[in-house]
């Protein structure tokens, strides 16, 4: 971990993917709980839902279009989740008509929310030297 001090406001920049995906990871999971926590006092999903490998894709791709790639591992993780698991009946279905709406919206609230903290506290040298640096 590396601070910086630049015109007053403290950067913290991570040398390591793995407490780079964590920290990002929990960090953005708070709005995409949130809004599940919410959705499930006000009746419309009937769960509450109880990132490491997002660090090493964005490394790997850089830091370009942080917050797409973000919402489309989001997205494939809803697909894997509710589509590929629902078939062996691990995961409860439903009864509410907005449930799985409101949960796609979790996972690529998270997604697109961990892309851009991933982005953005991860230090340079992280990051291929191929890639833009946005």
């Amino acid at each position: 971990m590396r601070v910086e001090c630049q015109k007053g406001v403290i950067k913290i920049k991570f040398k390591d993917r793995i407490y780079l995906g964590a920290i990002s990871g929990l960090i953005a999971g708070t709005p995409s709980k949130l809004m599940n926590y919410f959705s499930y006092k006000k009746g419309l999903t009937d769960f509450e839902y109880v990132h490491i490998a997002f660090a090493y894709l964005l490394s790997r791709t850089g830091r370009d279009k942080a917050m797409f790639k973000g919402f489309g591992v989001g997205a494939l993780a809803f697909v894997f989740i509710y589509g590929l698991t629902s078939k062996l009946k691990e995961f409860p279905q439903s009864e509410k008509p907005l449930a799985h709406l409101l949960s796609f919206l979790d996972h690529v609230t998270f997604g697109s929310f961990c892309g851009l903290l991933v982005s953005k506290l991860g230090d340079d040298l992280l990051f291929s030297k191929t890639q833009s640096k946005k």
